[in-house]
């Protein structure tokens, strides 16, 4: 980020008469460099390098940057209105910083053609001198512009924010830039453009995948999951944009795994094995097999799988080794890298190979279940059923015929040819019983008999019945409470925590944003969506900030409801969370108080173009940087005209 404040006129007014000035030294180099390039500072006219293209010049450099403008021209329509409403101009440059498409301006629009920000117009350093669009060019980096910064005096009234956009290999496509009034500076407007630019990147990136593979980036995410190696998707600019769960293991933040694309290049040229340390201090020793995705020269990222190299047994002194943590499509749907979780995740790969009871304890909605059938996965007992049955949803007189069955005619209602209960549908695999706290003392007796010796009886029958079960149970309650009361048998309950586990809340996990993210993509491939919104920063802290009581159960339904309300856009803001998570912790507005939505400030803003342009439909669609039928369009929704 270039931020270039505006010095005083004594300032500038010495530096262009050639004086030593004591600037700062971003803007005394760009200043020096714009004169170098024979960029005059009165006026753009005086400069050596023309100051526009024709007419002919701008329809071919349009039609050039078609492709890049494809995704641009999406994201600057939708901030056109608000460009338009705070009285800024939405500008779309190309690499040589001419201007092809510019939107948005409202009020700013008569002194935006007066200033030359049109289309064909020449807003490189050396036309213009420094300025935000020619400027991030060069800077190859966000930039903001104010006042006399400019260097040419004709723009010392402007304020000027840009961002180069850059292909998903890293090659500057043009720049998006926001201008208007010196009096309208705000670093939210800088914050707009910068947030845009994101948006753009990604939206090109999803493109990119698309092109390289039929499913895109879902096809990638779905392959590193199924690949049973620690595997990673690795961007042209460093960034890890996807890894499997066992990468996510293995490489935690304490490695300091060199992962740019030059260090890439030199693995697939020359592959060698790097050394990575567990939390324990085990060494381990892979290789990275590198597959890029495109042409090797024109490759946007790469796939990169860890494949084992040997386990020499090596380790750091007085730690311990531990086995390789083995997964399941249960496990692998506990998605996170938060410790608690990775630490029930090892539990689950040591403790399902044995006979042990397991007991879970965790809060509702934390994925209880899905631990309890990832044991049953990974035990020798996966080719048989797994049975599962909530002991609190269940009346008390109907428990014990749920769980053991019940005889013919064994009471009113009764099938005819009775019924085998839970446990027998269990025989030769794992019953899950959830909120076991919740069984009435009459059953607790009879389920200690089948976990001690398998047998049990059928309700009203006398003939004595074996299942070969083992049983996961899971609660929220604190059972020792519960033994303490006398609600629970003691012996029970030591028979049923032959392991004891926990799920950390989601309130206390370190990597919501990480969990959010995820869950949005599993609703992008539920609803074989083109691609998946992003989270702005304000939505990322408005989940942070409620306490969520119903945990990962309750995430999933409200990023459901954030989806189907934000179904017209590609990044996700607080307002289409629901309200009591909006509004969570504060004190809740007033009718007349709440908070604008979006279609009242659609409307408040074309009523104020109309007003500026005195009822002329063509200046007012002009002013907001839409097309005159879509003003016709806004003004009937809203009744306006």
């Amino acid at each position: 980020m270039l931020y270039l404040s505006s010095p005083d006129q004594g300032s500038w007014q010495r530096f262009v008469g050639g004086e030593t000035v004591d600037l700062s030294d971003d803007l005394a180099k760009t200043w020096t460099r714009s004169l170098s390039a024979g960029a005059d500072w009165r006026s753009p006219l005086a400069s050596r390098t023309d100051p526009f293209v024709d007419q002919q010049t701008t329809r071919e450099r349009q039609e050039a940057g078609e492709r890049a403008w494809r995704h641009v021209a999406p994201v600057l329509e939708r901030l056109s209105i608000q460009l338009a409403r705070s009285g800024f101009l939405g500008v779309w440059a190309d690499t040589d910083g001419v201007i092809l498409h510019r939107r948005g301006g409202g009020t700013f629009l008569d002194k935006a053609q007066h200033h030359e920000l049109l289309e064909g117009a020449n807003w490189n350093e050396a036309a213009r001198g420094t300025n935000a669009i020619g400027t991030a060019l060069r800077e190859s980096c966000e930039v903001a512009v104010l006042g006399r910064a400019h260097l040419q005096e004709p723009n010392h009234d402007l304020v000027c924010y840009a961002a180069p956009i850059l292909s998903p290999r890293g090659v500057t496509l043009g720049v998006l830039d926001a201008t208007s009034h010196l009096g309208c500076a705000h670093d939210m407007a800088l914050a707009t453009v910068v947030a845009a630019r994101r948006t753009i990147e990604l939206a090109l990136k999803l493109s990119a995948y698309r092109d390289a593979l039929p499913g895109g980036l879902d096809e990638l995410r779905d392959l590193l999951d199924r690949c049973a190696s620690p595997a990673l998707l690795v961007e042209h600019d460093g960034t890890v944009r996807a890894a499997n769960d066992r990468a996510r293991v293995v490489l935690d933040d304490r490695q300091t795994t060199d992962w740019s694309w030059r260090a890439l290049e030199r693995q697939h040229q020359s592959p060698t094995s790097i050394e990575l340390v567990d939390e324990r201090g085990a060494i381990s020793r892979w290789r990275p097999r590198i597959e890029p995705i495109g042409p090797d020269d024109r490759a946007m990222a790469a796939l990169v799988f860890l494949e084992p190299v040997s386990t020499s047994g090596a380790r750091v002194a007085g730690a311990a080794t531990e086995p390789i943590e083995r997964t399941s499509p249960s496990l692998d749907q506990l998605y996170g890298h938060d410790s608690g979780l990775q630490h029930s995740r090892r539990m689950v790969s040591r403790l399902a190979p044995t006979e042990l009871p397991i007991l879970i304890v965790a809060e509702t909605g934390t994925g209880k279940e899905n631990l309890a059938r990832a044991f049953h996965e990974l035990s020798p007992r996966a080719r048989g059923p797994f049975v599962a049955i909530n002991c609190g949803s269940l009346p008390e007189t109907l428990v014990e015929s749920e769980l053991f069955g019940y005889a013919p005619g064994a009471f009113t209602g009764a099938k005819p040819g009775g019924a085998q209960g839970k446990v027998a549908a269990a025989n030769g695999g794992t019953l899950f019983l959830d909120e076991v706290a919740e069984l009435p003392v009459s059953a607790q007796a009879t389920l200690l008999r089948v976990l001690e010796s398998g047998r049990y009886h059928r309700v009203g029958e006398a003939t004595e019945r074996k299942a070969d079960i083992r049983i996961v149970a899971a609660t929220c309650r604190d059972l020792e409470a519960l033994v303490h009361d006398g609600t629970l048998r003691a012996d029970l309950y030591f028979r049923l925590k032959g392991a004891r586990l926990t799920m950390p809340p989601l309130r206390q996990r370190t990597d919501l944003s990480f969990l959010a993210n995820r869950l949005l993509q599993d609703l992008a491939t539920h609803y074989r969506a083109p691609h998946c919104p992003t989270m702005s920063t304000a939505f990322l802290d408005t989940l942070r900030a409620y306490p969520w009581p119903g945990n990962v159960r309750e995430l999933k339904n409200t990023l459901h409801v954030a989806w189907v309300l934000g179904a017209d856009t590609a990044h996700l803001t607080p307002d289409h969370l629901p309200e009591d998570i909006r509004h969570h912790g504060q004190a809740q507005p007033s009718f007349d108080q709440a908070p604008k939505n979006r279609l009242q400030t659609e409307a408040e803003a074309v009523q104020v173009a109309l007003d500026h342009a005195n009822g002329n439909m063509s200046q007012a669609a002009r002013s907001l940087g839409v097309a005159r039928s879509t003003l016709y369009r806004l003004c009937k929704r809203h009744g306006l005209g």
